[in-house]
């Protein structure tokens, strides 16, 4: 009865302790496949856009966990609908992620792959510009991703750097950082950089994965 007593006094102080401690929370990557159950996407060779950007995309995670202290999350499932133009990114904003990215997939002709980058910019004399928000004010949908904007910049020029480099040049072309009005980038908060890949045969993604994780290097200094 006594060791019991001791057990559960133990279980209970052990609990304690825990509750003290500081919890280390590692940075959300939400990773977001074009198309879904009713959007094939583009035509590749063999097929859509929507199969092979949900493949890539499953590729990327498990390397994540292998290589930083992160939490990757995909944004849809195999027979998902996305039903709302901003459903993904009111998901990516109550999920609270530390980046966003999003791929898409084009048939390309040449052999060699094509990286491009690109975030969300619709002029830059206003998104560029630096506001005086105040706390818990009513942000428009369209003026989202101001408040994180440099920030997206930084993290897609540190993944141009890094692809762009000599030893892949014979592997595949990357072409640096653009921002453009684009329509899925709207209403994220994140971070939020779009991967498009030119493949002129499904199975040209896979060397790309590698470069790809590699080039999120700054994810390194977001976990605590």
């Amino acid at each position: 009865m006594i060791s019991r007593a001791i057990r559960v006094f133990c279980g209970i102080c052990f609990l304690f302790i825990i509750e003290l401690c500081p919890k280390s929370t590692r940075p959300i990557v939400l990773i977001d496949p074009a198309g879904h159950a009713k959007n094939l996407g583009r035509l590749l060779v063999e097929g859509y856009e929507r199969a092979e950007t949900l493949k890539l995309a499953h590729a990327i995670k498990e390397r994540l966990l292998r290589k930083y202290r992160v939490r990757p999350v995909i944004s849809r499932r195999p027979g998902e609908e996305i039903s709302h133009r901003l459903q993904i990114p009111s998901f990516s904003n109550r999920l609270g992620a530390d980046f966003f990215l999003r791929i898409h997939m084009y048939r390309e002709e040449s052999e060699k792959p094509k990286l491009f980058l690109y975030h969300l910019l619709f002029h830059p004399m206003v998104d560029l510009a630096v506001l005086d928000r105040k706390p818990l004010s009513l942000i428009h949908v369209q003026q989202a991703h101001f408040g994180s904007i440099h920030i997206t910049r930084f993290y897609g020029e540190t993944m141009y750097d890094y692809l762009n480099q000599e030893l892949f040049k014979k592997y595949f072309d990357c072409f640096p950082l653009q921002g453009l009005p684009i329509a899925s980038m709207i209403g994220i908060t994140a971070p939020a950089v779009l991967v498009e890949i030119g493949i002129c045969r499904e199975n040209k993604w896979k060397s790309l994965v590698g470069p790809i994780v590699d080039s999120l290097r700054f994810l390194s200094n977001m976990a605590s």
